[in-house]
């Protein structure tokens, strides 16, 4: 599948092919998470007066909170979502994603969250880092 075809969290899972993939449970969990931190609004959210803690403490609290106060995936990015003050996805293709990913059975992916929310968030950190370098680097060659 060309890259273009692919969806918006697989592209971005793309940027670190190294990372290899996840179980099912766990690989919906990190898609799920790549979509909250892309959500955040860097310029209006209070999550930018604390970005140095964001990825040890504000996230996980965060996201943790949700999850034990959720029974469904959708109660999961409602809650989650408002915690941090994200907004909804930009894009029609991120909207699509993330209402399918929404849809997906729930418990493992909570559990997920509940049990291995450290190592899912190394992952998408790295991913995150990653992506924005290629942001960057896509933004010089453009700009000469």
């Amino acid at each position: 599948m060309a890259a273009e075809d692919l969806p918006p969290s697989r592209i971005w899972q793309a940027a670190v092919p190294e990372l290899g993939t996840l179980d099912d449970a766990d690989d919906l969990a990190e898609r799920l998470l790549l979509h909250l931190h892309y959500a955040i609004n860097w310029d209006k959210s209070w999550v930018a007066n604390h970005r140095a803690t964001y990825w040890t403490d504000i996230l996980p609290s965060r996201v943790l909170r949700a999850a034990y106060q959720s029974d469904s995936l959708d109660d999961w990015w409602s809650a989650a979502a408002h915690e941090l003050e994200a907004d909804p996805p930009r894009n029609q293709e991120r909207r699509i994603e993330l209402a399918m990913l929404l849809r997906q059975p729930s418990l493992q992916v909570i559990t997920a969250f509940h049990d291995r929310l450290h190592a899912l968030l190394l992952r998408v950190q790295i991913i995150a880092e990653a992506v924005s370098e290629q942001r960057k680097n896509s933004s010089r060659r453009s700009a000469k």
